[in-house]
């Protein structure tokens, strides 16, 4: 109940490498101001900040 969608997706056989799955929604943790998130990934830690994972997306900034 604490990690919304994963059952979801942990359902979807194949087409994901599910220790990468769990390491992903174990370790996420999203900025209180949602300026950025941080995750571990293969061992390793992550920081997607918002204002690129706009320009990735080809997003605008949203108060949403």
């Amino acid at each position: 109940t604490y990690l919304p969608g994963l059952a979801n997706l942990l359902g979807w056989t194949g087409s994901y490498i599910e220790s990468l799955v769990r390491e992903f929604y174990a370790s996420l943790w999203i900025d209180p101001d949602h300026r950025f998130i941080h995750f571990s990934f293969r061992g390793y830690d992550h920081r997607l900040y918002s204002t690129r994972a706009r320009e990735l997306l080809h997003l605008t900034e949203s108060d949403t």
